[in-house]
């Protein structure tokens, strides 16, 4: 971010002076979002995309999929426009300041004011710009049951437009700084584990929660977060299961793990996974998965999907507890530091 705050200044206030200082709806097409008839059984299990903010995490960029999908007849319904490629999502409410860029083509709920950018704005340089104000655009949402932003605020957002020019060498600069440190991170987890250590099956190193539905309300606070396959989707009073564990999702976003610090509950679009401590080092064993490719084992339906049977197949390499207590400690190192590709991507 300090890279972007050198090459832009806050655009939204435009301390570094650029000429051209914009209303939103001057360079972005605004498209909102809608949902189709729960109780329609044809308008849901189709083949178009349709996101909510509660797949999205605080570190999701691209998005390349969701967790369910609606038919053509539950997109002319609810007269949904299909967003683009590289469209930039932005979520209004429940909460506010989720941000991602299309993939590919979907459509979205309620909960988002997305951005379709002009020839005048780059899509990573407004990715940049939201995550930067994310903060003070949250400040501005009004309501009592839930804070949202109004399409009237979004349109009427300022953002100052650097030279085009200058966009694009941001994002040249970001994609090869993203590519050296994924490469860095993958460089240093094979280097330690390159031995032949001893292999277990999953069934025999960790268990798998099912997730179950939340019967109760969803609040912006509580006690324990309520998680989807996305991450966070709310909060309750109520937990399912221990804190230091990896959500995988079952369906929809099936190879983007989640560590959750703290105690929680998870919802039937995913699975808890909790390992044997004497064997694996929880974070050990959730850095293992952000290398795994878990698409493997999809069930090829239009909407991706894992199988608990599945995965307790799975083998992996068990090495010494000291070795997996040291990778941890050298990444955690590296996160302090904002270089660990994940966290810094989010930053």
């Amino acid at each position: 971010m300090s890279q972007f705050i050198e090459m832009f200044g806050d655009p939204m206030t435009n301390d570094k002076h650029w000429p051209d200082y914009k209303n939103m709806n001057e360079v972005t097409r605004i498209v909102l979002g809608s949902t189709p008839n729960s109780k329609n059984p044809a308008y849901w299990d189709g083949d178009v995309r349709w996101i909510t903010p509660a797949e999205m995490t605080e570190d999701s960029f691209y998005i390349y999929d969701t967790e369910r999908h609606i038919t053509e007849d539950g997109r002319n319904s609810a007269n949904l426009t299909l967003l683009p490629k590289g469209a930039v999502l932005f979520s209004t409410r429940a909460p506010i300041g989720k941000i991602g860029i299309v993939g590919n083509e979907m459509c979205c709920n309620q909960g988002f004011k997305n951005f379709v950018c002009s020839d005048k704005i780059n899509n990573i340089f407004l990715f940049y710009t939201l995550k930067y104000k994310k903060d003070y655009l949250c400040s501005l949402g009004t309501g009592t049951t839930f804070k949202e932003l109004s399409k009237k605020t979004v349109e009427s957002l300022k953002i100052a437009i650097p030279p085009l020019e200058r966009q694009r060498m941001f994002e040249s600069i970001y994609r090869q700084a993203y590519k050296s440190e994924f490469d860095g991170f993958k460089s240093q987890f094979i280097e330690m584990f390159k031995g032949n250590f001893s292999k277990l099956s999953w069934d025999k190193c960790l268990t798998i929660t099912n997730g179950k539905k939340y019967d109760d309300d969803y609040h912006e606070s509580g006690t324990y977060p309520i998680c989807g396959s996305g991450g966070i989707m709310g909060y309750g009073e109520r937990c399912l299961c221990p804190k230091d564990t990896v959500i995988l999702g079952r369906k929809g976003n099936i190879n983007t793990p989640i560590y959750m610090e703290t105690e929680y509950w998870i919802v039937d679009t995913a699975f808890c996974l909790d390992v044997d401590r004497t064997k694996l080092q929880p974070k050990y064993f959730y850095y293992w998965c952000k290398l795994y490719d878990f698409t493997r084992y999809n069930k090829q339906g239009v909407l991706p999907s894992l199988t608990k049977n599945d995965l307790l197949k799975i083998e992996m390499p068990i090495p010494p507890m000291g070795l997996q207590t040291r990778f941890v400690s050298i990444i955690e190192q590296a996160d302090k530091s904002e270089s660990v590709w994940h966290h810094k991507m989010a930053s």
